[in-house]
């Protein structure tokens, strides 16, 4: 098997590029509404997160009142900062945060007010290939009291447009999905561990955005993971929508890569049939021996992953996927 070619730095596939922009312009958005006073902190930590990852130095407030007064002006400099990164990402920023201010004022949208956006965002839609009937449909699944809005009122919707927005590429053989739970210390391995490691095999890391309940992001979730050319899942902790994940991962024909934190849970029979990546985090200067571990074992499963699925995986990369670089 060919050793694919490293992203340069900083690039974001357009898969990344598309998920992440709408989610980061989504989050910067409802960050300044009631319904996520009591999630804010943990949609503060990952936007910033987001920025570490494509080199964004902007400054969030610490508490939502600050953030709330700062709100417009912070957005319009992530519009300006993430275009010098990537327009496909400076474009979905804005579809996200327009799906968010649209549903959480619904109900107070005037019928001028709403064709002015539906000319402002369609084309920029169907420029990336998303009919105007997912847009249409969109609009029907937004709340229409004009109080009491609730989270799953407006992101749920906003979900349903970001998997249409997904739903139009091809998977990308050189994008990995990253399955994870969401706290310590595996946040801080998604950049010390788990990237680093796909870069040595010429593969981007994408990870959900943490701080939403399941129900919410579900739809986006599902079309990401079969839009990735496989997956990575930390299995350390037992977190069932891993497993979930790992399960999408297969139906859809993807290559798994099962990584456990010494000493780690037991791995369930259905799958203990594959090998697992056992890494050890707790001495001193680990990253480096690690990654190159990490990086051995998912250049063996991919060869094994070709060899054990040839005649289907052939057919399925020449209908589907993009061919991998290298």
């Amino acid at each position: 098997m060919r050793a694919a070619k490293r992203f340069p730095g900083g690039l974001l596939s357009e898969l990344s590029a598309r998920y992440n922009g709408f989610t980061l312009g989504a989050f910067l958005t409802s960050m300044r509404d009631p319904y996520t006073a009591g999630r804010y902190p943990q949609l503060r930590r990952r936007v910033l997160d987001f920025f570490d990852e494509v080199r964004i130095k902007i400054t969030i407030p610490p508490t939502q009142p600050a953030f709330r007064r700062q709100a417009d002006p912070i957005l319009e400099g992530v519009l300006g900062r993430t275009k010098t990164v990537s327009t496909v990402l400076h474009d979905f920023v804005g579809l996200g945060a327009m799906a968010v201010m649209h549903a959480s004022n619904a109900a107070l949208v005037t019928a001028q007010h709403a064709k002015v956006l539906r000319d402002r965002w369609l084309p920029v839609l169907e420029r990336y290939g998303v009919p105007s009937s997912a847009y249409d449909e969109w609009l029907e699944a937004l709340p229409r009291r004009a109080t009491h809005v609730k989270a799953d009122d407006v992101l749920t919707p906003a979900a349903l447009l970001l998997a249409y927005g997904l739903e139009e590429l091809k998977p990308n053989n050189d994008t990995c999905f990253i399955a994870m739970p969401f706290r310590a210390p595996y946040l801080s391995h998604f950049n010390d561990l788990y990237r680093p490691a796909l870069g040595r095999i010429g593969m981007q890391a994408v990870r959900a955005w943490g701080g939403l309940t399941s129900e919410e992001y579900y739809l986006s979730l599902l079309t990401l993971i079969s839009r990735s050319g496989a997956m990575l899942a930390e299995l350390a902790t037992g977190n069932p929508n891993v497993y979930n994940e790992i399960g999408i991962a297969h139906g859809t024909l993807r290559p798994v890569f099962l990584v456990c934190r010494a000493p780690g849970e037991d791995v369930p029979s259905n799958i203990g049939h594959i090998p697992v990546c056992v890494y050890n985090d707790r001495k001193p200067r680990w990253q480096q021996r690690e990654r190159k571990h990490l990086a051995e074992y998912m250049r063996r499963m991919l060869d094994e992953f070709e060899r054990r699925y040839a005649p289907a995986y052939r057919q399925f990369l020449a209908e589907q996927l993009e061919p991998r670089k290298g």
